[in-house]
């Protein structure tokens, strides 16, 4: 009368258990996505030691600083932009592809992307405009008012580059999530030397 338990030998598994075949996958998935990241991580420090090292020699202390601070304001700006869309993306797509509902996934993307675009073309404008007020009010440094006003074009990219980064990480591809987060971002810092 008593209940029966069976056999932990036997070969049925509970209903949200993995299998070996599942399990070995997942951990495969997950070093690949801690390798990409690491390689992009590794690729950004190198590109920031080069960009520092070539920019230190060239500008001198005073107009290295004056990079670092445009650098910052083009970030904060970036960051403003977002509106938190990065975060929500990295949520809804990671539900919605699990649910494989196409139509939500593919109006999240689309709402992401142009929330993204719109937010960082504004905030890239708003720097453009206010450089002449931040750089003399702010700091103090009216050389600044130049470097925030090139800086200000890279907002919509940086901001382009967050939400696409949340994109992968909803969808667990952590390659694409390394590139968008660090290699392009490290390509756009050492596009702008030219400029310089």
């Amino acid at each position: 009368e008593g209940s029966v338990v069976p056999p932990s030998g036997s070969g049925e598994a509970s209903p949200g258990s993995l299998t070996g075949t599942e399990f070995a996958g997942n951990i495969l998935a997950t070093a690949k996505g801690t390798g990409y990241l690491a390689g992009g991580t590794f690729f950004a420090f190198a590109c920031r030691f080069v960009i520092a090292l070539v920019l230190a020699r060239g500008l001198g202390a005073e107009g290295y600083g004056l990079y670092v601070l445009a650098i910052s304001a083009a970030g904060l700006f970036a960051g403003v932009s977002m509106l938190g869309i990065d975060d929500a993306m990295v949520r809804y797509v990671a539900i919605l592809s699990g649910r494989a509902d196409r139509d939500g996934l593919s109006g999240t993307l689309q709402l992401g992307l142009v929330v993204g675009v719109l937010g960082g073309l504004a905030m890239g404008a708003g720097l453009f405009v206010c450089a002449g007020p931040i750089a003399e009010g702010l700091f103090h440094e009216p050389e600044l008012a130049r470097l925030l006003r090139l800086l200000s074009v890279v907002v919509p990219f940086l901001t382009l580059s967050s939400v696409l980064l949340g994109t992968a990480r909803g969808f667990r591809r952590m390659g694409y999530a390394a590139f968008a987060e660090t290699v392009v971002q490290s390509v756009v810092r050492m596009g702008l030397l030219v400029f310089l």
